[in-house]
């Protein structure tokens, strides 16, 4: 089988692949899977077609093989922490507000919630309050604040 690609789609391929690469390598260690290093064998065959798709600009030679440019590598690791970046603020505001909901919720709501799976739509204020307060202040408001429950000190 072959697969036929411009330039420019194999320069994306090999930048898709690397960021997959790194992403399973991470995935794979945290869960201290021995094989992570098969995640590479697809950029490994990719990076031996560098020349033919004219992007050796993507590669370059270390003590015999072929790896991939530190420019790359960086675009590859700007993409990732810019993506983990917006999924933590994602992340937390969703946490927030469906905590925020989750108080408020009427027994009727809960068992909506429950049986059809559906969120009331004020849970959508509860997003728009904790987004605009993270773009705006960022974690700059966030406080813990402990209840006479949790005792002074713990």
């Amino acid at each position: 089988m072959a697969i036929t690609l411009s330039r420019e789609q194999y320069r994306e391929l090999l930048i898709n692949a690397a960021t997959g690469a790194y992403i399973r390598e991470a995935v794979a260690e945290e869960r201290n899977n021995p094989d992570f290093r098969r995640c590479w064998d697809v950029v490994n065959h990719l990076l031996e077609f560098a020349k033919e798709f004219r992007s050796e600009d993507m590669t370059m030679q270390v003590d015999g093989k072929l790896i991939l440019s530190d420019h790359v590598v960086m675009e590859v690791h700007g993409a990732i922490e810019e993506f983990l970046e917006d999924e933590l603020w994602a992340l937390l505001v969703e946490e927030l507000a469906f905590r925020d909901l989750e108080r408020t919720l009427t027994p009727a709501e809960r068992l909506e919630i429950e049986t059809e799976g559906i969120v009331p739509d004020r849970a959508d204020l509860f997003y728009e309050k904790y987004s605009k307060e993270f773009e705006t202040h960022g974690l700059e408001r966030l406080e813990i604040v402990e209840s006479p429950a949790d005792g002074a000190g713990s």
